[in-house]
């Protein structure tokens, strides 16, 4: 969870057994009290401010799975967005949207949402160890969304997959 700096100690942080923190601002909007929204930190279970997020991610507003896979229908890469379950290598993902590739018949991906940059991490690497899981894998830590194709797409339409990821 990120919250100004400037905000940290009004936010109150509960842990639970499972580490969730419940967190409440409210004195401090978005951009924080000063209206300075480079100065963000993030809140541990404990409600002790951790390392500093890039002030775009605190900017942005979260972005659906969905959301993601519309942008690559927009792009001509992808088709017949899906809800899915996170399931195998995206099972950290806490959304998951399957799609078909319109330039290969029964081919098609996958677009996982996470809502934390651990669970975003450790499903990247995961990917990249996985040697079935083939080149087309495009991911935007920003926003949290990580894409991967079927391994037979061109290079043609993975260049516009990346393009689409990096510009949500």
């Amino acid at each position: 969870m990120t919250v100004p700096r400037s905000c940290a100690k009004a936010w109150i942080a509960r842990g639970s057994l499972s580490a969730i923190v419940i967190a409440f601002a409210v004195a401090c909007g978005k951009s924080g009290a000063d209206g300075n929204a480079s100065g963000v930190a993030s809140v541990d279970a404990s409600g002790g401010a951790t390392s500093a997020v890039s002030p775009a991610r605190a900017a942005v507003s979260p972005l659906s799975a969905m959301d993601a896979c519309k942008k690559l229908e927009a792009a001509g890469v992808a088709a017949a967005c899906k809800a899915d379950k996170p399931t195998g290598l995206g099972i950290h993902a806490s959304e998951a949207v399957a799609f078909e590739l319109p330039t290969l018949p029964n081919h098609g991906g996958a677009i996982f949402r996470f809502d934390s940059a651990d669970d975003y991490d450790k499903t990247v690497k995961m990917f990249a160890a996985a040697s079935l899981a083939g080149p087309h894998r495009y991911g935007n830590r920003d926003r949290l969304i990580f894409t991967q194709f079927n391994s037979e797409a061109s290079a043609d339409i993975g260049a516009k997959a990346k393009a689409a990821i990096d510009a949500l």
